[in-house]
This record gives C-alpha cells, structure tokens and sequence, in this order.
C-alpha cells in the first residue's frame, strides 16, 4: 500500500490517503467488536424499547403514565418528540433492577 502512494501522481494523494483512512477505519472497528460475552451485553444495550416493550419488559407492573413520569430525565430514555419515547434496553434493566432492590 505504501509503495502505491509512494509511485502515486501527487494530485492523486490526497484520495489515496482518505481511501487508506477509510479502511483503517473499518479495521479498527473490526477490532473494538471482537465477539465475547460482554459483546451481548453492548447489543442488548443498544437495543432500543418502545413504551409498549418496556412495560412488557419490567414484567407489567406498573402503568404507562408511572413508567414515563419516573424515567423522566434519565440517560437511556429517548424522547424522540412529544409522543414519541424509547428506551435503552440494558439502561431500563439496570434501573429497574435497582428499584426492585
């Protein structure tokens, strides 16, 4: 790759290097996912929950005006717009699992 850049016209250097850039980009990404146990905790995480799903996922026990009333301002809620609220799921079972203790 270097000897490519190196006999490279010097106009066509710069979209060499961004190219170069680019994938090392997606090697290192490739790299921070190694898949182990803590990989499906970080997709469980990112999984985003409907107020519908999360009640579902709390078990049910309580109404959908408590859920939104009591994770207002919290970081795995979403507000998406006025009607529109998600929730990290890894977020929701943490919190939850606390106030169940």
């Amino acid at each position: 790759m270097v000897a490519v850049i190196a006999q490279a016209r010097p106009e066509d250097v710069p979209a060499l290097a961004m190219a170069v850039a680019a994938r090392l980009a997606e090697v290192s990404a490739g790299m921070a996912t190694v898949p182990n146990d803590s990989t499906k905790d970080h997709q469980e995480a990112d999984r985003m929950l409907t107020v519908e799903q999360a009640l579902i996922e709390i078990g049910g026990r309580v109404s959908r005006k408590w859920l939104l009333r009591h994770t207002r301002g919290l970081r795995f809620r979403h507000n998406h717009s006025r009607k529109v609220v998600m929730f990290e799921e890894g977020g929701l079972r943490r919190w939850w699992a606390g106030k169940r203790a």
